[in-house]
């Protein structure tokens, strides 16, 4: 690897091994906004947005990572959900097994 000085003439870089490279750290705090906004609940055009990038470059570089995310917010709102209703949300139970929605409490059946 080549890095160039102040001067603009490049003077070689020895990295021990182990070591990360600027370009690496950069790469995985990239990877790491990105990652963050998935597990929020962003879109890739939004994600795109906020790292002004283009969507397919995002999909290309980051599309598995990004998945994934996605899939560990499903399920850690899954879990959510589970707990609620295992603590006696009825509505959360309902939504989770396909029940019947909970009844308007300020409508009046009786006549």
């Amino acid at each position: 690897m080549v890095r160039e000085n102040s001067t603009g003439v490049g003077d070689p870089v020895v990295y021990k091994a182990g070591k990360t490279t600027p370009a690496q750290r950069r790469q995985a705090t990239l990877r790491a906004v990105i990652v963050d906004a998935a597990e929020a609940g962003a879109t890739l055009q939004e994600i795109a947005d906020y790292v002004d990038m283009s969507v397919g470059r995002l999909e290309t570089n980051f599309g598995k990572d990004i998945v994934a995310a996605w899939a560990r917010r499903t399920i850690r709102l899954r879990r959510a959900q589970t707990e609620m209703a295992l603590k006696g949300s009825k509505r959360i139970l309902d939504r989770l097994t396909g029940g019947t929605p909970p009844a308007n409490d300020s409508a009046d059946s009786s006549p």
